[in-house]
């Protein structure tokens, strides 16, 4: 679990995800896919997942350091379909490094007190007000608390921000906002030709 201190000492590079939301992302795009193609699909490298979504907003080659903010509750403490996956005995406190650098993984509980939808918005604001954070990576785009979300990035000034999305936003948004899709879809082992 994250400390207040840790909270106040983010580095450059912030990776954001409500993990009930890429539970969900995950699950449904594995069952679409596996129907589509008709064979079972492999078990995300959590790892090379995490260097898909940075290489798709241009990390460059280097000794980045970036923080990855894992953020459940008691009914999503395991990344679905991912391995490693469970978050309190396999990923807090973890880190991998690559070309792109070091991705130090942090989980943070949703308490009784807080609604996970909360909780994103609280972290949120917490990186966003980072003097820290360069640039903010996030992966949290549930309906019920979207248009939150897209109020508090479209705020962001001095920093690069880009939102992983599952379609187009309906509003008009200021920053940048890639597919999801592409970055599950290549950790899932499937090739552009055959889609």
């Amino acid at each position: 679990m994250m400390t207040e201190e840790e909270e106040l000492k983010l580095p450059a590079n912030v990776i954001l995800i409500d993990v009930a939301y890429l539970n969900f992302m995950i699950g449904d795009m594995k069952r679409y896919f596996e129907r589509k193609l008709n064979r079972t699909l492999q078990q995300i490298d959590l790892a090379l997942f995490i260097e898909y979504l940075a290489m798709d907003v241009k990390y460059q080659v280097g000794d980045n350091e970036t923080q990855v903010l894992l953020i459940y509750n008691n009914e999503n403490t395991k990344i679905v379909n991912t391995k490693p996956s469970d978050i309190s005995n396999e990923l807090d406190g973890m880190a991998f490094s690559g070309d792109l650098g070091e991705f130090i993984f942090a989980g943070v509980p949703c308490e009784d007190m807080v609604t996970i939808d909360e909780l994103v918005l609280d972290i949120l604001r917490v990186v966003i007000d980072s003097t820290e954070v360069q640039r903010i990576i996030v992966l949290a785009a549930d309906k019920s608390y979207d248009a939150e979300v897209i109020d508090l990035l479209d705020t962001v000034e001095n920093k690069e921000v880009i939102q992983y999305r599952m379609n187009e936003s309906t509003d008009r948004i200021s920053y940048h906002w890639e597919l999801l899709v592409f970055p599950v879809m290549q950790a899932l082992g499937i090739q552009p030709d055959e889609i």
